[in-house]
């Protein structure tokens, strides 16, 4: 449910406690939530109701002067049953307080990893949770539309992805693209040290548990990031060209389809040229 800043600024004010919208089927529930700019909301009722029954102190309910202007913003919607719900602010989003939670233990970084993995796991398009980690570290406030041609996905897919990992409290959306949490990067730190080997080391225990074999010992923490060789620079269009194959693929592809945009408009131009010029010959010679 789309609420505009109007709307947001009366809820937030206590102003606005029920807004009118008109469904095929309700798209909210009594005791939901959403989250907004302003915090967290409560669903309190969703009732059908008819627009010829609403009253002065129903528009004044959903932050309207008058009937008569509600009536007017009715109008603008579509088909469909008409729905009054009526809610109020509950509190912040909870994902600014956990974004914010960076002090990590052991074991918050072995059920974030378990939770990466499902989310991995669940991919037809194989694990991509900690590639795009990595990648919106190294490009914060770069556009989702860039991020997601350098990914090799649809912005619309890559934007669904992203919305995943700020559920868990690892990205923040900017007024343009992303950057990680102190959390995220909290977390992918951990990735590639103490933590993430103490949680390897683990899960290897509960597998060797389970089969009844040893495991063999660790003698380097997975990494996620690509290490630059000592005393050097890292630079982060090879590092993401490395880690991140399909980009260079996307990018030669995308390179080629705009020459190839680019070479067909100039044949039309000389075509058209040649058109113009052979029709002015004829007419020429037919006088």
């Amino acid at each position: 449910m789309l609420l505009n800043r109007r709307t947001l600024d009366g809820i937030s004010a206590g102003k606005v406690r029920a807004v009118y919208r008109r469904w095929k089927k309700p798209a909210a529930v009594a005791g939901g939530r959403q989250r907004t700019m302003i915090g967290e909301l409560s669903i309190d009722s969703v009732e059908a109701v008819s627009a010829s029954r609403l009253t002065k102190a129903d528009a004044i309910e959903a932050g309207f002067a008058s009937r008569a202007e509600l009536l007017r913003e009715l109008a603008k919607f579509g088909d469909g049953t008409l729905y009054r719900i009526r809610l109020h602010l509950a509190g912040p989003d909870s994902r600014i307080a956990l974004r914010e939670s960076s002090d990590l233990t052991s074991d918050d970084v072995d059920a974030l990893r378990r939770r990466l993995d499902r989310l991995d796991a669940a991919s037809p398009r194989g694990p991509w949770t900690r590639a795009v980690l990595g990648l919106i570290e190294e490009h914060p406030a770069r556009r989702a539309p860039d991020l997601a041609v350098m990914f090799g996905r649809e912005t619309v897919d890559f934007k669904r992805d992203v919305r995943k990992l700020k559920e868990l409290g690892l990205t923040e959306s900017l007024p343009v693209g992303y950057r990680l949490s102190p959390r995220g990067t909290t977390l992918l730190n951990a990735f590639s040290g103490p933590l993430a080997l103490h949680a390897t080391e683990r899960a290897g225990q509960e597998d060797s548990n389970r089969h009844g074999h040893k495991p063999l010992p660790l003698t380097e923490a997975p990494r996620c990031r690509m290490a630059a060789p000592p005393g050097t620079e890292r630079s982060p269009s090879k590092a993401t060209s490395a880690r991140y194959p399909r980009m260079r693929s996307s990018h030669y592809h995308a390179t080629m389809f705009r020459i190839a945009i680019l070479f067909g408009l100039c044949l039309m131009a000389v075509l058209l040229v040649a058109g113009i010029a052979l029709g002015i010959i004829r007419s020429q010679n037919q006088r």
